[in-house]
């Protein structure tokens, strides 16, 4: 039996292992980095390859070196988001993705490269690799953008399995996932606790109204209390949805697709009607059909995504509504962290759900409770 070496320095960081092999334990696996006739060989390998076992990363399983011979097959991080990328694109091409949901997919898919880099094999990763990706997040990420990225995450990799780019679905590991109700519960409590509620009270919102002569912003903050609307409902309403004549919308939620049917106040109606009569000419006949349309002759919500001189690619989100609340906020001292808009629509939810009819509140708030009675309703008196 040959006698094992001694270290070529006090400071080399590997051992002889009786396979004839300079070896190194890390992370509770021993791990083989060359021959005993090449200790720099070996070191320089460990130099290589140590991050990468850190992180959780088998390097055996890299393009080039897989099961320790020389390859390049396997799909990489880079076609799987490549692939991935290019179907959501045809998707919003097609009218079926909308813009805003690309881009938070394609920022999904940086924080993968960033990551795990673009060559890695997407075989190579598991629970440890998500475990890191989850530690990597910003720590001012609040659950619900944890919740979104994680979703969104593990969907890239799902398609990898739908798209028979592996062999074997990904393994996530149970700690990345989307926050529990638990965890959602408390975290909303805790948001109370330290900015309150974010829903207004009755005499809040007749300041609101009563302290704005913007027509159009004044029928949607009706709206908004009245039906329920948030910042898109308003831009996306169309005339085919309002039956003035009788108080009513038929009109289902741009974000979800169910049905919605709201009765309307008379002020309601009224406000509606004088947006209405000074409502400016659509810029894109397009957008004829809708409501509401600022001076410029937009709509009150647009986004689409422009090409850069490097040539990435930017969203670029214009919410005309939600400046012009907040300027109205802050006129009025009722400015304060989350309350936005969307308030009134919690505004809404809160007040008609002392109503004790949650089906109809549920109807006009465009909401799905999920269960069967939903399945087998016909209709809501």
């Amino acid at each position: 039996m040959k006698t094992k070496p001694a270290k070529p320095h006090k400071d080399f960081p590997l051992y002889a292992h009786s396979a004839k092999v300079w070896a190194k334990k890390i992370l509770g696996k021993v791990w083989y980095f060359g021959p005993w006739d090449d200790p720099q060989g070996a070191l320089d390998k460990y130099l290589a390859q140590k991050d990468l076992i850190l992180a959780g990363r088998d390097p055996r399983k890299l393009p080039g070196v897989v099961r320790g011979v020389d390859t390049q097959s396997g799909c990489t991080v880079k076609h799987l988001v490549n692939a991935f990328l290019t179907d959501k694109e045809d998707r919003m091409n097609a009218g079926r993705l909308s813009r805003k949901m690309f881009t938070q997919y394609r920022d999904a898919c940086k924080l993968i490269i960033d990551q795990f880099g673009r060559e890695t094999l997407v075989s190579a990763l598991g629970p440890r690799d998500f475990a890191n990706l989850l530690a990597s997040f910003p720590k001012t990420w609040g659950l619900s953008m944890i919740g979104g990225t994680v979703g969104r995450i593990r969907s890239v990799f799902l398609y990898a399995s739908e798209a028979d780019l592996v062999d074997q679905p990904v393994k996530f590991g149970k700690g990345f996932a989307r926050p529990t109700k638990l965890e959602k519960r408390r975290d909303t409590s805790q948001k109370v606790a330290n900015r309150g509620r974010l829903d207004f009270s009755a005499s809040e919102a007749r300041l609101l109204i009563e302290s704005t002569d913007n027509k159009i912003l004044k029928a949607c903050i009706y709206l908004g209390l009245n039906a329920g609307f948030g910042n898109t409902d308003c831009s996306e309403l169309t005339t085919r949805a309002l039956n003035l004549d009788k108080g009513w919308i038929d009109f289902p939620r741009p974000k979800t697709g169910i049905e919605r049917r709201v009765p309307l106040w008379p002020e309601t109606v009224a406000a509606i009607r004088d947006a209405l009569a000074a409502r400016p000419i659509s810029k894109d006949a397009s957008h004829d059909s809708l409501v509401f349309i600022t001076r410029e002759g937009n709509p009150l919500v647009w986004d689409r995504i422009t090409k850069l001189a490097d040539g990435s690619q930017k969203y670029l989100n214009m919410n005309n509504l939600t400046l012009t609340f907040g300027r109205l906020l802050t006129k009025v001292n009722l400015k304060k962290a989350g309350h936005n808009f969307y308030s009134l629509r919690r505004t809404f939810e809160t007040v008609a759900g002392a109503s004790k009819d949650q089906v109809a509140v549920d109807m006009i708030m465009g909401h799905d409770d999920g269960s069967m009675a939903s399945v087998y309703r016909q209709g809501i008196e």
